[in-house]
Protein backbone atom coordinates (compact mmCIF):
# COMPACT_ATOMS: atom_id res chain seq x y z
CA UNK A 1 0.00 0.00 0.00
CA UNK A 2 1.67 3.49 -0.77
CA UNK A 3 2.60 6.31 0.00
CA UNK A 4 1.70 9.44 -2.00
CA UNK A 5 5.35 9.81 -3.18
CA UNK A 6 5.22 6.42 -4.20
CA UNK A 7 1.87 6.29 -5.49
CA UNK A 8 3.23 9.73 -7.56
CA UNK A 9 6.43 7.39 -8.88
CA UNK A 10 4.47 4.65 -9.85
CA UNK A 11 2.15 7.17 -12.10
CA UNK A 12 4.64 9.07 -13.49
CA UNK A 13 6.58 5.46 -14.59
CA UNK A 14 3.10 3.97 -16.31
CA UNK A 15 2.34 7.14 -18.33
CA UNK A 16 6.42 7.40 -19.27
CA UNK A 17 6.71 4.14 -20.02
CA UNK A 18 3.58 3.84 -22.54
CA UNK A 19 4.70 7.74 -24.14
CA UNK A 20 8.52 5.99 -24.73
CA UNK A 21 6.60 2.94 -26.30
CA UNK A 22 4.14 4.73 -28.06
CA UNK A 23 5.10 4.47 -32.01
CA UNK A 24 3.28 8.04 -32.16
CA UNK A 25 5.41 9.32 -28.93
CA UNK A 26 8.65 7.76 -28.92
CA UNK A 27 11.49 10.22 -28.31
CA UNK A 28 9.28 13.19 -28.14
CA UNK A 29 9.69 15.37 -25.07
CA UNK A 30 7.46 14.92 -22.06
CA UNK A 31 7.33 17.75 -19.44
CA UNK A 32 6.50 16.80 -15.59
CA UNK A 33 5.22 18.54 -12.36
CA UNK A 34 7.62 21.09 -10.68
CA UNK A 35 10.83 19.76 -13.22
CA UNK A 36 12.21 22.74 -15.10
CA UNK A 37 12.49 21.43 -19.00
CA UNK A 38 12.03 24.14 -21.78
CA UNK A 39 8.30 23.99 -24.14
CA UNK A 40 10.23 22.30 -27.34
CA UNK A 41 10.56 24.85 -30.29
CA UNK A 42 11.59 25.01 -33.63
CA UNK A 43 15.10 24.74 -35.31
CA UNK A 44 13.87 28.72 -35.77
CA UNK A 45 14.18 28.96 -32.12
CA UNK A 46 10.42 30.41 -32.50
CA UNK A 47 7.68 28.55 -30.46
CA UNK A 48 6.60 25.27 -31.82
CA UNK A 49 7.65 22.71 -32.66
CA UNK A 50 6.98 20.07 -35.81
CA UNK A 51 5.89 17.32 -33.23
CA UNK A 52 3.65 16.39 -30.59
CA UNK A 53 5.06 16.93 -27.12
CA UNK A 54 3.13 16.85 -23.86
CA UNK A 55 2.74 17.73 -20.19
CA UNK A 56 2.03 15.54 -16.99
CA UNK A 57 0.56 16.21 -13.95
CA UNK A 58 -0.88 14.51 -10.57
CA UNK A 59 -3.23 16.32 -8.71
CA UNK A 60 -4.89 14.38 -5.34
CA UNK A 61 -7.93 15.04 -4.73
CA UNK A 62 -9.45 13.25 -1.17
CA UNK A 63 -8.88 10.86 1.47
CA UNK A 64 -11.36 9.05 3.66
CA UNK A 65 -10.64 7.04 6.14
CA UNK A 66 -12.11 3.11 4.78
CA UNK A 67 -11.32 1.15 8.22
CA UNK A 68 -11.19 1.46 12.04
CA UNK A 69 -7.95 1.15 14.28
CA UNK A 70 -6.59 -1.92 14.02
CA UNK A 71 -3.55 -3.15 16.52
CA UNK A 72 -1.37 -0.49 17.34
CA UNK A 73 -3.96 2.20 15.62
CA UNK A 74 -3.41 1.59 12.15
CA UNK A 75 -5.83 2.70 9.51
CA UNK A 76 -6.29 2.31 6.05
CA UNK A 77 -6.92 5.74 3.67
CA UNK A 78 -8.47 5.40 0.29
CA UNK A 79 -6.90 8.33 -1.74
CA UNK A 80 -8.27 9.40 -4.93
CA UNK A 81 -6.69 11.76 -7.73
CA UNK A 82 -6.30 12.43 -11.56
CA UNK A 83 -3.35 11.99 -14.09
CA UNK A 84 -3.74 15.36 -16.37
CA UNK A 85 -1.66 14.49 -19.69
CA UNK A 86 -1.59 17.40 -21.81
CA UNK A 87 -1.01 16.71 -25.35
CA UNK A 88 0.53 19.83 -27.78
CA UNK A 89 0.86 19.29 -31.74
CA UNK A 90 1.21 21.74 -33.90
CA UNK A 91 -1.78 23.89 -35.13
CA UNK A 92 -2.83 23.15 -38.14
CA UNK A 93 -1.13 20.04 -38.65
CA UNK A 94 -4.29 17.99 -38.35
CA UNK A 95 -5.29 15.37 -34.92
CA UNK A 96 -3.97 11.99 -36.30
CA UNK A 97 -0.60 12.28 -34.25
CA UNK A 98 -2.47 13.63 -31.29
CA UNK A 99 -5.18 10.81 -31.47
CA UNK A 100 -2.76 8.21 -31.71
CA UNK A 101 -1.39 9.74 -28.11
CA UNK A 102 -4.38 9.72 -26.67
CA UNK A 103 -4.95 6.14 -27.97
CA UNK A 104 -1.37 5.11 -26.07
CA UNK A 105 -2.06 7.16 -22.95
CA UNK A 106 -5.54 5.63 -22.43
CA UNK A 107 -5.14 2.09 -23.19
CA UNK A 108 -1.69 2.63 -20.52
CA UNK A 109 -3.42 3.36 -18.07
CA UNK A 110 -7.96 2.79 -17.99
CA UNK A 111 -8.40 -0.26 -15.81
CA UNK A 112 -5.49 -0.84 -15.46
CA UNK A 113 -2.66 -1.40 -11.99
CA UNK A 114 0.35 -0.48 -11.06
CA UNK A 115 2.29 -2.95 -8.85
CA UNK A 116 2.18 -0.90 -5.74
CA UNK A 117 -1.67 -1.25 -6.41
CA UNK A 118 -2.52 2.82 -7.26
CA UNK A 119 -5.82 1.21 -10.04
CA UNK A 120 -6.63 3.87 -12.62
CA UNK A 121 -10.42 3.91 -13.41
CA UNK A 122 -12.01 6.02 -16.08
CA UNK A 123 -10.06 7.91 -18.62
CA UNK A 124 -11.26 11.20 -20.50
CA UNK A 125 -10.23 13.22 -23.55
CA UNK A 126 -11.20 16.77 -23.72
CA UNK A 127 -10.16 19.17 -26.87
CA UNK A 128 -9.38 22.03 -25.87
CA UNK A 129 -8.47 23.73 -29.13
CA UNK A 130 -5.49 26.15 -29.88
CA UNK A 131 -3.10 27.91 -27.40
CA UNK A 132 -0.78 29.85 -29.22
CA UNK A 133 0.68 27.91 -31.77
CA UNK A 134 -0.26 24.62 -30.31
CA UNK A 135 -3.51 22.46 -30.81
CA UNK A 136 -3.86 21.46 -26.88
CA UNK A 137 -5.89 18.28 -25.97
CA UNK A 138 -6.35 17.14 -22.64
CA UNK A 139 -5.99 13.14 -21.30
CA UNK A 140 -7.06 12.40 -17.87
CA UNK A 141 -7.46 9.48 -15.90
CA UNK A 142 -8.87 8.97 -12.53
CA UNK A 143 -6.92 6.86 -9.85
CA UNK A 144 -6.68 5.69 -6.46
CA UNK A 145 -4.65 3.71 -3.91
CA UNK A 146 -4.81 2.73 0.02
CA UNK A 147 -2.43 4.20 2.20
CA UNK A 148 -2.01 2.56 5.38
CA UNK A 149 -0.68 4.67 8.38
Amino acid sequence: MPTPSVARTDIYLAVKTAWDAGAATTGKTLLWDNVTGDVPQAEDGSTGDPELWGAVRVVNNSSEIRSLKGDGGIRRFERTGLVIIEVFSPAGDGLSSTDDAIKILLDALEGKTTTNNVIFRSGSVREEGLSGPWFLTVVTANFEYDEVK
